[in-house]
């Protein structure tokens, strides 16, 4: 994960959390096994797994359901239109709340 796409999923779990969900976001991608926003919900952990590649987020949301660390898995696919690299996270937030 780039620190772009860590901005992006610190921004989407700060949202998640304002609208109820217990959240936590990781900031690092050391770890392949580290989820990028885990959801807690009525006793389901939910694994959301952005990336600007679809095909990466698709991957690793597999990969966390395979490895068990998670209930659900959804695979988040980040517009680099909607959220360039050079977004600071406060910017990223704005345009999740209000996409075009």
């Amino acid at each position: 994960m780039s620190a772009y796409e860590s901005r992006v999923n610190v921004a989407l779990a700060r949202i998640l959390e304002k609208a109820g969900f217990r959240e936590r976001a990781e900031r690092s991608g050391r770890d392949k096994r580290r989820l990028d926003v885990i959801l807690l919900h009525n006793g389901f952990r939910i694994a959301l797994e952005g990336s600007y590649e679809a095909l990466d987020a698709e991957q690793d949301a597999r990969q966390r359901l395979e490895s068990q660390l998670c209930d659900l898995a959804v695979a988040v696919w980040y517009d680099r239109q909607l959220f360039p690299e050079e977004a600071t996270e406060s910017e990223i937030e704005k345009a999740w709340k209000s996409p075009p």
